[in-house]
């Protein structure tokens, strides 16, 4: 496997990608190596599954609906798991959006999983 360069932009992107398109519990730290291009073992140099999607929580930074869809994923995933720290993180990001009408909501809900079919 060729050598990739993997930015904490590029390792938080592929984790809300496939987060919010398969979920927290069926996101795998197999398939986040493979989304990057790099071997699973490389990935374990930023932390375990729990420690980089804590992360991605904390640095993301783009105001896409994408970012409140992961959380809501995020959200779902933490109450069955009871881990705290990411409840607390996902209802942060949650309340952000909470302005939003419910049009909007669905709305912008449509775009970005129309926008997961075409990636």
């Amino acid at each position: 496997m060729p050598i990739v360069k993997i930015t904490k932009r590029k390792l938080n992107e592929a984790i809300v990608d496939l987060i919010s398109l398969h979920g927290y519990d069926a996101c795998s730290m197999q398939m986040i190596a493979e989304k990057l291009g790099v071997t699973k073992a490389s990935l374990y140099h930023y932390g375990n599954k729990e420690g980089v999607v804590l992360n991605a929580m904390k640095e993301y930074d783009d105001d896409s609906f994408k970012h409140f869809y992961f959380a809501l994923k995020i959200y779902m995933s933490a109450q069955n798991h009871k881990n705290k720290e990411l409840l607390v993180l996902s209802r942060k990001v949650i309340r952000l959006y909470a302005h939003l009408t419910v049009s909007e909501v669905i709305h912008k809900f449509r775009e970005t999983i129309i926008n997961q079919h075409k990636q």
